[in-house]
This record gives structure tokens, C-alpha cells and sequence, in this order.
């Protein structure tokens, strides 16, 4: 036999035309239904309903997300795989970030399914990287080629070309990762004058953390309950099972064993399949109770109204306040940006303004002190641009540990009969930095208990926003040099 590789693969290919017009299908089903029903649950199986939708979809961008124990992997892979017997002479790839984590999962579950339907495999490149060819299921067609293949270095696919690509645990991978991969998706298949498709990426995970891309990508407010910053549509849709729609399969009592010990928003993520907070460290603000710091708040037109600000290009943030004459800091909305300039973030929290507080007659606007200094590519710095906006904010340097315990001590506060600070019902993004998102970094041997937050990269900038409001708001107040406190009546300039 050569020894080369390129040798090697043209017997293979050689080997694969002698047989060709040969093959008989690997099963008989007379529907599609019944040909995914054979591969996922056997002869005698049935499969969820969830699965099915998702297996026979023809988005071209879809996301499987659920809690543990519904059968993701087995979607996934039947997802990719009954294309390929349905599409003679396609190319699919199922992927995961490493290979090593490919060969313990995805590729062990594609030999269980593979069992379901003898002469599915045509022929086995063991590998690594592993390639076998899929039979049609068409006598006589061509064999379609599946790929396994890692992520962690793009140069290892190519210049590669598929008709589908299932992602493994898509959590692992980037949204820049997943619009590279869905560039891929142009094979011509050999009936085809040009590259007409159809065309999949698959992805499955668990549900992720409101910062991570898959949530802003794919979900919405009205479907997920997380706050969703994006401008225009969803990249793809979106296919969660129903809670504990696979509980049939599993050992009995699985879900509550495993519940044990688990917080709410453990329970809320990983057995029923939400969006939310990162579960792991300890929150910075153990005062905060869902019971007493969450309500039904209102907003009181011709009222002051107040909102603070941090900065920063990759994730601005926004939030607001109003305070009442009872001494009250009601909480109502707060917002995150992504890749936004100062410039287009301030505009659009002004017309938020707007349209969220129609009839504010004064705003108090507080932001990171940073926003002082100049930018390395503008000799305007933060504060100028709001300035030029029509927005003055106030701003001063303080501790952090300071600003935590300021916020700390409206927590604990009672001020006649409730809490000093309290958050709309309806603001998801402050009740989840408040009660699992906003941490302290795990301790771990090899490093020190830190007494600074965890740099999340998300949660964090609502949170400093918020505490540079809260330890600056009686300043403002007070200040007898400058108007801070800047009038914008009705039928003036609203900001």
C-alpha cells in the first residue's frame, strides 16, 4: 500500500467507485419521520418532540439549547447525519472546540446511534482526525463524507466547504467562530449547477449566561426573560425542550436528586433550562433578597429622574433611578451596550429617556470618573462628548470598597416600612447582577481571597454604574458650584 497520505486516500477514493451504484440503503423507512425515528430511538423508540422539530428544521442557523439529560448530543448528531443520507454526496462536519472532547462525546454517541442502522457507515478513516462516508438513502446514490473535527485552530479545517455543520457544546466557541463556520456553508452537491443547498448550522449547548453571545444572538426578552441587547434579527432560531420532556428516560427521581444543594438560579439554568447568571462565587451584595428588594415599582411623572453611566466601547452601560420624596431609590430599567461608541450609546439612552420617561421635568446624570480623560484617537473624552450631547454629568474619584458599602447600606436600610433600594420586577438585568451575576472570584489554592468583584466583562458595568450612583447621589445634591442637577422641562431639551 503507499505510504503517503495523498496516495492513501486516492485508493480510497478508487475503492469507493468500484463499489458505487452497490450500496443498498442502510434501513428501510418508508417517511422521514420514521427514518429519524430508527436512528435516534432504535426499532421500537420514539423520539421527543423537541428533537424531531429541531432534526427536520430547515433554518439554516439553529440553536438546541436545554438543561442536562435531553438528549442534545443525539439531537445534534442525527441532525447532521440524516441530512447526509437524505442529500447524496453532500459534506457535513460535527464539530466541538477540542478533539479530545469530541472523541469522549459527540463521536461516542454518533457509534451508539450508528448501531440503529446497519450499513450506515460505507467507509471509516479512523484518523484523527476521523472522516467516514454515509450512505444514502437512495440505492445507488452517492455516499455522503462527515468530517469530525476540532475548533481550537481554524487553520485545520482549510479551506474546507460544507452543506452542514453541527457544533458540539457551542458555548466553547465564539460568535466570530460562528460566522466563519456559516460562511463555510457553499458545497455544491454533484446534481447541483451551483451551490443551492440546503445548507444547516446546527449548534447545542446548555443554556448559557445573559453575557454570553448565544443568549444576545438568539434569544429575545419575550422568549428567554434575560435582557437582550441587539440590533436587528436573531442570528438563527432558537429550540428548547420542555422541562423534563426526556424524564422518561432517565433514572427515576434524576431531576430532584440533582437538584439538591443547586441555588434557584442553578435549578433555573441546568434543570429547566434558562438563560442566567454564572452559578459559581460568592455575590457581592449577600444583602440583596429576591423577596424583599424585587417588586412592582412605578414611575412618578414630573419627577426627577436619574441615570448613571459607565464607559467603555465594548460594553457601555446605562442605568436608571428614581428617587422619591420618601427617600426611596427605585430602580426601574438599566441597559448594555456592545461594541458602541460613547457617542451613538448616549444618543440612544437620550431617546430611551424619551420614550421610557415621557414626562420627566429633570435629570441627575453620574458617571465613571474616567470618562475624563481623553481618547488615544480623539482629543474629546467621554464627558465632552455627553457635555456636547447635552448631558452634564458629575463625576468624582472614590474608592470602590466605598461605593460597595454605600450600596451595601441602601440594601440594609428600611425606610418607611421597605428596603431604601428596590428594583422593578421587570429590570432582569439588575436582579440577576444583584443575585448571582455580580461576584467575588472564586477562591482557589493557589491565589489569595480577593475583596474586588470579578471582572465578568458584563454584569460588572451595570454594577459600577450603579455604585457610582449611589455613593455620588448625595453630592449632587449638595453641590452649590455647578448645576449637575440639569433642568430639562417638558416642552425644552430633553435629554
Amino acid at each position: 500500500m503507499p505510504s503517503s497520505r495523498r496516495a492513501r486516500l486516492e485508493l480510497q477514493r478508487e475503492e469507493r467507485e468500484k463499489r458505487k451504484g452497490t450500496r443498498p440503503a442502510p434501513v428501510h423507512a418508508n417517511t422521514i419521520d420514521e427514518l429519524v425515528r430508527i436512528y435516534v430511538s432504535g426499532q421500537a423508540g420514539r423520539i421527543l418532540p423537541t428533537q424531531r422539530d429541531f432534526i427536520l428544521s430547515p433554518e439554516r442557523i439553529k440553536w438546541y439549547k436545554g438543561p442536562v439529560g435531553c438528549a442534545k448530543t443525539s439531537s445534534l448528531v442525527a441532525s447532521i447525519v440524516i441530512p447526509c443520507m437524505l442529500y447524496p454526496g453532500s459534506r457535513a462536519m460535527l464539530a466541538r472546540w477540542t478533539y479530545s472532547a469530541l472523541e469522549q462525546t459527540t463521536l461516542k454517541r454518533f457509534d451508539d446511534l450508528a448501531k440503529h442502522l446497519p450499513g450506515l457507515i460505507v467507509e471509516d478513516q479512523v484518523g484523527p482526525p476521523r472522516t467516514v462516508w454515509i450512505a444514502s438513502a437512495f440505492p445507488g446514490e452517492e455516499p455522503s463524507e462527515l468530517l469530525f473535527r476540532s475548533l481550537d485552530e481554524e487553520s485545520k479545517l482549510g479551506s474546507t466547504e460544507f452543506n452542514f455543520i453541527g457544533v458540539d457544546e457551542a458555548n466553547e466557541i465564539t460568535k466570530e467562530m460562528v460566522n466563519m463556520l456559516n460562511d463555510r456553508l457553499r458545497h455544491k452537491l454533484p446534481n447541483q449547477q451551483r451551490p443551492e443547498g440546503p445548507f444547516f448550522l446546527n449548534l447545542v449547548s446548555n443554556p448559557v449566561t445573559h453575557s454570553h453571545f448565544l443568549h444576545n444572538q438568539f434569544c429575545t426578552s419575550a422568549t428567554c426573560g434575560g435582557q437582550v441587547e441587539r440590533d436587528g434579527q436573531p442570528m438563527g432560531t432558537v429550540f428548547k425542550p420542555r422541562a423534563k420532556e426526556n424524564e422518561d428516560n432517565l433514572p427515576p427521581g434524576y431531576y430532584e436528586d440533582i437538584a439538591v444543594g443547586k441555588s434557584a438560579q442553578e435549578i433555573a439554568r441546568f434543570i429547566h433550562g434558562e438563560c442566567g447568571p454564572d452559578p459559581s462565587g460568592k455575590p457581592v451584595y449577600s444583602q440583596f433578597n429576591m423577596s424583599l428588594h424585587v417588586g412592582k415599582l412605578h414611575y412618578l411623572p414630573y419627577g426627577r429622574m436619574c441615570r448613571f453611566w459607565d464607559f467603555g466601547y465594548r460594553r457601555p452601560a446605562c442605568v436608571f433611578m428614581q428617587p422619591t420624596k420618601e427617600g426611596w431609590h427605585n430602580y426601574l430599567h438599566a441597559v448594555i451596550g456592545e461594541n458602541e461608541t460613547t457617542e451613538a450609546f448616549v444618543e440612544r439612552m437620550k431617546l430611551q429617556s424619551s420614550l421610557l420617561y415621557p414626562s420627566t421635568d429633570s435629570w441627575i446624570d453620574i458617571c465613571d470618573p474616567a470618562g475624563a480623560q481623553k481618547k488615544s484617537n480623539s482629543e474629546e473624552s467621554d464627558i465632552d462628548i455627553m457635555r456636547r450631547l447635552g448631558i452634564n454629568p458629575f463625576s468624582r474619584e472614590t474608592l470602590i470598597k466605598s461605593g460597595m458599602e454605600a450600596v451595601g447600606r441602601s440594601l440594609s436600610t428600611i425606610v418607611k416600612g421597605r428596603p431604601r433600594l428596590m428594583v422593578d420586577s421587570s429590570c432582569r438585568l439588575l436582579i440577576d447582577a444583584f443575585s448571582s451575576g455580580y461576584k467575588f472570584p472564586e477562591a482557589r489554592p493557589d491565589k489569595p481571597i480577593s475583596d474586588k468583584p470579578r471582572k465578568d466583562g458584563y454584569y460588572e458595568h451595570v454594577m459600577d454604574a450603579l455604585r457610582y450612583g449611589e455613593i455620588n447621589l448625595g453630592m449632587v445634591g449638595n453641590s452649590t458650584q455647578q448645576q449637575h442637577a440639569h433642568s430639562l422641562r417638558y416642552k425644552g431639551n430633553r435629554s
